[in-house]
């Protein structure tokens, strides 16, 4: 009877090799699909998703979009320093300067607020993912609005032209 299982026990072991090896490729081919199908799903999810948020903290990628219409971003600037404490006091848009396919915007924004909540807004504005530049600060500590400070910004918006 040992000659027996014996004589069998290698083709035995061969096939019980043979069948764990293919349970483990279906296994991983099974896998493999079912992952593929989620990162299709996900991948036309992320392009039904409106344009990236400005609210990305630095080291997150994010596309960069262009400003379509300068009251539209004015806006958003309010709604920004709102969510982050600050006051702005006043906003006067400049003379635009009109360039092959886009338009430089100047801005003068006057703000108010804390200093942790002034340097907040003006990193969030640093970071932004379209296109606009500070090209200007200067930071007052009025006796007036103490223990606030008082921030007069010099923006460049750019804003892409019309199709």
């Amino acid at each position: 009877m040992r000659e027996k299982i014996n004589q069998h026990k290698i083709p035995a072991l061969l096939l019980a090799i043979l069948i764990a090896v293919l349970y483990f490729f279906f296994l991983r081919t099974q896998t493999a699909k079912a992952l593929t199908q989620q990162a299709t799903a996900l991948q036309q999810e992320i392009a039904t998703l409106p344009e990236p948020s400005a609210y990305k903290r630095p080291g997150m990628s994010a596309t960069f979009s262009w400003i379509h219409s300068i009251p539209d971003f004015l806006n958003d600037l309010t709604q920004w320093a709102k969510k982050r404490s600050v006051l702005i006091v006043s906003i006067e848009p400049g003379i635009p300067i009109k360039q092959t396919g886009y338009t430089e915007q100047p801005v003068k924004l006057a703000i108010q607020g804390r200093f942790r909540e002034v340097g907040d807004y003006l990193t969030f504005l640093e970071d932004l993912p379209r296109p606009a530049l500070v090209t200007g600060i200067q930071l007052t500590s009025p006796t007036a609005i103490f223990p606030d400070l008082a921030a007069n910004l010099d923006l460049v918006i750019y804003i892409k032209d019309a199709p």
